[in-house]
């Protein structure tokens, strides 16, 4: 190895490291952004739960319109660790968890992109991936997996790309992925498309191989049985496909739309030029992970980190070897520049710096009130006046008929709810519906049909939500509490 090309070496980790940094401060700085999903609440409540009792639950005790009926927290594994860093360090410990997910996913893409091109670009790519999935970045489940989808992603097309047999060991990352996050059918689609390149790569030159990655396949299968409900999480997910018509009218389980998500779109454009001016030969299997990826986000566009997060250390090789202007090995060949002289021969004192900011940076975060929910998500003064009148208030006493989006904090504040974020399991089909119709301009009538149930003493919905207007129209029922989070009624008498 020559001495420039040790300081590019050394270019390439200290940039890796100044950019995981980066990406770790760009994402816990949002802490209204990273904290604004409602789900979080009942996740790390599930999560206490599952600490308090030593099982995990099977029947349903956070709701009183299922109370009882079969559920199951197929999101165990990921809601324990919430719950554990919740308690260990207040809203702190969700936000610097995901924040650190999300960095390391970050540095995961940047440090295979290096393998096959330039230091800078592939910063550049890190930076438009982060930035175009950040509309899916909240401190919830699916945000433990980005690294894991990501890594599975790098290790097994690699493996295609080199002819050689799957690592079996990361099986294991699929039986985490299996608890961590109910999207883990993600992973068949990896494993598949990367035999299939495997196939096309090698032919049928090597049946021994074949066989492993036959083998690896349909234990990519059977290990995600592995969990606490076998194959439960497989009967939900037919469940779910058979409510999808209700299911798209709730935000994060809607289809792309490109008016309402212009960043993604933006995003898809420039991933679409750069991968036809590149014309770049890629293999079936490749073309087939990129398609199911985009298909994926066509049909939920909460499903965009697919695309950006792993689709990129797919193809990448195939792009530098067909754009040789972005090359490694001919940036490598190059005369180092000053900065990049003087970065490469400081690496090592470059990552260590990098290390103790991001202990500073958790330590920031870590001091007392420092990172405070939105108050729009965590309604924290209706549920304060709730808890101050609820024992003199038989109204308050009774059940509630809520939002949708305010489910996650009643439950962790240990009120039961009429629906919350757990619909692709408990809420599907007609209540759903009638829920949502509830909600729109014309729905006095089906509000007023599920306020007929005379158990339902209090509402609570955000200011803006079209009930409250129906509730101020009905003689039984009175304002209690507003403010610019939340709007209180409560039925007379």
């Amino acid at each position: 190895m020559t001495f420039a090309t040790g300081q590019g070496r050394g270019f390439v980790m200290a940039l890796g490291a100044v950019l995981a940094l980066a990406v770790f401060a760009y994402v816990s700085s949002h802490v209204a952004w990273l904290l604004r999903e409602p789900d979080l609440w009942w996740h790390i409540r599930s999560g206490q739960v599952m600490i308090e009792t030593g099982h995990v639950p099977q029947v349903d005790t956070f709701s009183y319109t299922h109370d009882g009926k079969p559920w199951i927290a197929k999101e165990w594994l990921s809601q324990v660790i919430f719950a554990f860093v919740y308690a260990a360090a207040g809203w702190a410990g969700p936000l610097i968890l995901s924040a650190a997910a999300v960095s390391f996913t970050a540095w995961l893409i940047y440090a295979r992109a290096t393998r096959d091109i330039q230091p800078v670009y592939a910063a550049a790519l890190v930076i438009l991936s982060v930035f175009v999935v950040q509309g899916v970045m909240v401190a919830r489940p699916h945000i433990l997996t980005f690294p894991v989808a990501t890594g599975l992603a790098i290790l097994l097309f690699d493996a295609a790309r080199l002819r050689r047999a799957p690592p079996f060991w990361t099986l294991l990352l699929t039986v985490l992925w299996t608890n961590l996050h109910g999207s883990f059918s993600i992973a068949f689609v990896i494993a598949g498309c990367a035999f299939i390149d495997y196939i096309e790569r090698a032919r049928f030159s090597d049946r021994r191989t074949i066989i492993k990655w036959l083998a690896y396949l349909v234990l990519s299968v059977l290990v995600t049985l592995i969990n606490p409900y076998f194959i439960q999480p497989y009967v939900i997910a037919l469940a779910l496909a058979g409510g999808l018509d209700v299911m798209s009218r709730i935000s994060e389980w809607a289809p792309f739309t490109a008016p309402e998500n212009s960043v993604m779109e933006l995003g898809f454009m420039l991933a679409f030029f750069l991968l036809l001016k590149a014309r770049a030969k890629f293999t079936i299997g490749q073309i087939l992970f990129t398609l199911m990826a985009f298909h994926m986000v066509l049909s939920h566009v909460r499903f965009i980190y697919v695309f950006f997060l792993s689709v990129p250390v797919v193809l990448l090789p195939e792009i530098a070897e067909a754009v040789p202007v972005v090359s490694l090995t001919n940036w490598l060949k190059r005369p180092r520049d000053g900065l990049e002289s003087f970065v490469g021969g400081k690496a090592s004192a470059i990552a260590g710096i990098a290390s103790v900011l991001f202990v500073a940076g958790c330590g920031y975060l870590l001091m007392k009130d420092r990172v405070v929910p939105p108050d729009k998500t965590a309604i924290t003064g209706a549920l304060a006046f709730v808890e101050k009148h609820r024992a003199a208030d038989t109204a308050l006493q009774k059940n509630v008929f809520n939002d949708y989006n305010l489910g996650g904090p009643l439950i962790l504040s240990g009120i039961r709810t009429y629906v919350d974020g757990r619909a692709e399991q408990l809420f599907l089909g007609d209540f759903m519906k009638q829920y949502l119709d509830s909600g729109d301009s014309t729905g006095g009538a089906a509000l007023a049909e599920i306020l007929s149930d005379t158990s339902i003493g209090w509402t609570i919905f955000p200011p803006s939500d079209p009930r409250n207007a129906n509730l101020a129209l009905m003689p039984e029922w009175q304002k209690m509490y507003e403010d610019k989070s939340a709007v209180i009624y409560e039925r007379k008498g």
